[in-house]
């Protein structure tokens, strides 16, 4: 089996009880800092041009973002795609591990307060002192 089909078995074997609650947190902030970045680069003149040299009806299923039009699910995201890369913030977060980073990214990365973190990473920080917030079973989700 070629590695790209070993990879995509290992995924479609993947289910979201298999994920540790860490990722999911972060998870969660990479797509609500997208969709952020989207919207508000929905404004600008990128995603309004892409959206007059389509000339898409107004009819689909996917809303373009910032508007209350909808399209076909390819030329949603083609645009809102666009809008998401159109004030150049993506990659930038250190919490997120962004391509752009201080001098000494280690000692400014923010990290979220032991009150913000998630079960698991209270976990890790409280090592020495067993508790029994670090218990195995599954919070609900």
């Amino acid at each position: 089996m070629g590695l790209a089909r070993e990879l995509a078995v290992r995924i479609a074997a993947l289910g979201y009880a298999d994920l540790p609650e860490e990722a999911i947190y972060w998870g969660k902030i990479a797509i609500l800092d997208t969709l952020g970045v989207a919207l508000a680069g929905a404004l600008e003149d990128g995603p309004r041009i892409l959206d007059d040299v389509l000339g898409l009806p107004d009819s689909g299923p996917s809303l373009v973002l910032g508007t209350s039009r909808r399209a076909s699910a390819l030329d949603a995201a083609l645009i809102n795609g666009t809008a998401a890369h159109a004030l150049d913030f993506d990659n930038t977060a250190a919490s997120l591990g962004g391509s752009i980073r201080r001098r000494s990214s280690a000692s400014t990365r923010r990290r979220p307060s032991a009150r913000s973190r998630t079960p698991t990473a209270r976990c890790r920080a409280a090592r020495s002192k067993p508790s029994s917030a670090c218990n195995t079973a599954s919070p609900a989700r």
